[in-house]
Parts: C-alpha cells; sequence; structure tokens
C-alpha cells in the first residue's frame, strides 16, 4: 500500500507543479538571437541573460530581479526593466557581475509572476 502510494505521487506530482523556464546564461548572442558559449560559472564581467518561452510574454516589458545567495537568505542587489514585444517569445539582457558569488536571476512578466529563474555562479580568475 505504502509502495502504491509513493509511486502515485511520484507520477501526479509533476503534473501538477509547473516548472519555470530556465534563464540561460551565456557570453554573448549570435546575430540569429542564439547564446554563445553557455554555461552556469563565468568569471566576473558581463554576462548575457537569454530567456525564451513557449508563450507570448503579452506586456510590454518585463522586469529582471538579481538576488545574492547569502548565509540564510537571498538579499535583493538590482533590479531593471527590459522592454520587450508583446507577442514576442525571447528576451535577452546584460548583466554585470564583479563580485564572486552565486546569484539568482528572476524574471517578471505578466500579473507579476515569475516567468522564468536561473542560477549563475561568479569567480574571480584574476
Amino acid at each position: 500500500m505504502k509502495k502504491a502510494l509513493i509511486l502515485g505521487m511520484l507520477v501526479i506530482l509533476p503534473l501538477c507543479c509547473k516548472s519555470k523556464k530556465e534563464i540561460l546564461f551565456c557570453e554573448g548572442v549570435s546575430p540569429e538571437g542564439k547564446g554563445m558559449q553557455c554555461g552556469m560559472t563565468f568569471s566576473t564581467g558581463e554576462v548575457t541573460a537569454l530567456v525564451s518561452l513557449k508563450e507570448n510574454f503579452d506586456v510590454e516589458s518585463l522586469q529582471v530581479k538579481i538576488f545574492e545567495h547569502k548565509k540564510h537568505k537571498d538579499e535583493l542587489l538590482e533590479s531593471h526593466t527590459i522592454t520587450v514585444k508583446p507577442d514576442g517569445r525571447s528576451a535577452n539582457t546584460n548583466l554585470s557581475f564583479y563580485n564572486e558569488g552565486t546569484f539568482r536571476v528572476t524574471i517578471i512578466g505578466k500579473e507579476e509572476k515569475e516567468i522564468a529563474r536561473g542560477e549563475i555562479k561568479i569567480i574571480d580568475t584574476y
């Protein structure tokens, strides 16, 4: 009985929990809009964040929030807005990271809901 219950939960849980789209972190964007040299760990400096959705944004701007992981909670470091086309499905923005650490980037869209999130680690290689 316990095994059947656990198995049922494992099947149902992914169906009822809609996952957020991941943000792709890259060193740049090609003319076609594809990320170039993407990853999760970068040295200090500029990084391009790309987000692509299956549905339209349905808004004219998205809010980008950058949080730094601290010992017991994430601290909001920066927030800015990027302009998008309401019928668009992809966007990118440049982010500046000049301190080492682990950061969470979230994209807020229609109705103030989070539409994407990603985590990036910054190391100082100099």
